[in-house]
C-alpha cells in the first residue's frame, strides 16, 4: 500500500491560504519546448507567485549568458528565449535594469582597447532570492510541510 502525502493548502512561501495558485519550481522558463511533463508545482499565493516571476527571468538570463553554459546542448535555444523575453513591452523596466548593469571590461589577453568586452554585473541578491525560493518550494514538495518562518534559508555564490 502506497501512502501519498499531500502538499499543504497554503502558500509554501508566506503561509497565506488566500488566492492560491500553482508555482512551477524551477520556473517553466528554464526549459525548452516541449517542456517536461513532470515539472514540480507547489501552492503559492498570487502575490508570492507574481513576485518571483521577475526573479525567474533574471535567473534564466544569467544562466543563459554565462560562458560556461554555452557548451550545453540547449544553450542556444535558452539564450534566444532569455533575450527574446527582454524584447516584450512589459519587460521594459527589466530590460532597462539589465542595460544599466552593463559595464566594459578589458579582456586580460588584449594589450589595447580593442579587447574591451561588455558584461552585465550580476545582482547576487536576486540570484539568492531565486535559490531561497527554490529551496523552500522543494522542501515543501518533498516533506509536504511548509518550512517554518523561524528557519532561515540562505544561498551562497562561490567559485
Amino acid at each position: 500500500m502506497v501512502i501519498r502525502m499531500q502538499l499543504p493548502q497554503e502558500c509554501v512561501y508566506c503561509g497565506s491560504k488566500e488566492d492560491l495558485t500553482r508555482d512551477h519550481v524551477p520556473g517553466r522558463g528554464l526549459f525548452s519546448s516541449p517542456r517536461p511533463s513532470n515539472l514540480l508545482t507547489v501552492p503559492a499565493c498570487k502575490p508570492c507567485n507574481g513576485r518571483y516571476e521577475l526573479e525567474d527571468e533574471y535567473f534564466r538570463l544569467h544562466v543563459a549568458s554565462r560562458m560556461e553554459s554555452r557548451s550545453h546542448p540547449e544553450a542556444p535555444q535558452a539564450g534566444e528565449r532569455a533575450f527574446k523575453g527582454l524584447e516584450r513591452p512589459e519587460s521594459a523596466g527589466f530590460r532597462q535594469s539589465v542595460l544599466d548593469s552593463i559595464v566594459s571590461l578589458k579582456q586580460l589577453d588584449s594589450p589595447d582597447d580593442e579587447g574591451m568586452a561588455g558584461v552585465f554585473m550580476v545582482d547576487f541578491s536576486r540570484l539568492e532570492r531565486y535559490c531561497v525560493r527554490t529551496i523552500k518550494a522543494l522542501f515543501a514538495h518533498h516533506s509536504c510541510v511548509r518550512l517554518a518562518d523561524e528557519y532561515e534559508v540562505a544561498a551562497f555564490c562561490g567559485d
